[in-house]
């Protein structure tokens, strides 16, 4: 449920249920409410216009009593959807989420193998450029869980990592060892990991009162999805090495937690998204800012 106000009218909007499988067959039902100050509902009709843009659903209709409900079965699996209620007096806007069915899944797995495929290995040498997915909610909102990624290998070859940029990287103590039946043979594979640089060798890093400072000076972060809760600091990176934190500072496994990384950990910064179809494009690039 969401609710939006201006000085005289509140927008309610309620969304139920918030979570569905899109097989066409489950109903989501949509109702905006609007009320005065004194939490009455008007009783004049008013237009009200309710969009999903990811569903590819638009409605208009009035109100009666206040009140306007729409239905719709989703048949596109869209995961975190925002769904958004338009009026004269305001808007409203509300979360959903619509799950693939396992056939959808698996189709859109193939898709997805398919896409990265050409473009990791007909397109761009493999040597150039690396493709990665996101594993959970640690840079939401900047990523989403199962968002694919194209990473330039090469951009660290000739600068130094910059804080505020998004990098993809290492951990030495973080692997899964693989063998081949009936053999000896052995290796492992360490897991990638993508994290915001925060600072660099030499700064000081602290949280406190819900904003992170660097050597005393608080950030500016525009891409977190809430201000962290926890405090955390001071604490001085040596030289050499790197701190990361997600933009999901309260739901984020970062460097608060295992501490800095050398740079020879580093792979890559990411570049492009190419998955889902529907956010494709260019990721956003950030440097240090101080409020």
């Amino acid at each position: 449920m969401a609710k939006e106000k201006n000085s005289d009218y509140h927008v309610q909007l309620n969304v139920a249920p918030d979570k569905v499988i899109s097989d066409g067959r489950n109903e989501v039902v949509l109702k905006c409410t609007i009320s005065d100050k004194n939490g009455k509902h008007v009783k004049q009709e008013t237009p009200v216009t309710f969009e999903i843009k990811r569903q590819r659903f638009h409605q208009e209709q009035k109100t009666r009593k206040g009140t306007s409900t729409v239905k719709f079965k989703p048949t596109r699996p869209t995961a975190k959807t925002k769904v958004t209620c338009l009026t004269p007096h305001g808007e409203a806007t509300a979360w959903l989420r619509v799950d693939p069915t396992p056939a959808q899944y698996i189709r859109d797995m193939l898709q997805a193998v398919v896409l990265a495929f050409l473009v990791a290995f007909l397109i761009i040498k493999p040597f150039i450029i690396g493709t990665y997915y996101i594993p959970s909610a640690s840079m939401e909102p900047t990523f989403y869980e199962n968002d694919r990624l194209i990473g330039l290998m090469f951009s660290y070859r000739f600068r130094d990592p910059q804080p505020g940029e998004i990098i993809i990287f290492k951990k030495p103590d973080v692997f899964v060892e693989h063998k081949i039946p009936f053999t000896n043979i052995k290796w492992r594979s360490y897991t990638d990991y993508i994290k915001r640089l925060i600072a660099v060798g030499g700064d000081t890093i602290e949280v406190r009162n819900m904003t992170v400072y660097i050597n005393n000076k608080p950030l500016d972060e525009p891409y977190i999805k809430a201000p962290p809760f926890q405090n955390f600091g001071p604490f001085t990176v040596p030289k050499g090495q790197y701190f990361f934190m997600g933009d999901n500072r309260n739901n984020s496994n970062d460097s608060r937690f295992w501490g800095p990384l050398e740079r020879k950990w580093i792979l890559s910064k990411p570049v492009l998204r190419f998955w889902p179809p529907d956010r494709i494009g260019l990721i956003p690039q950030y440097t240090r800012k101080y409020k």
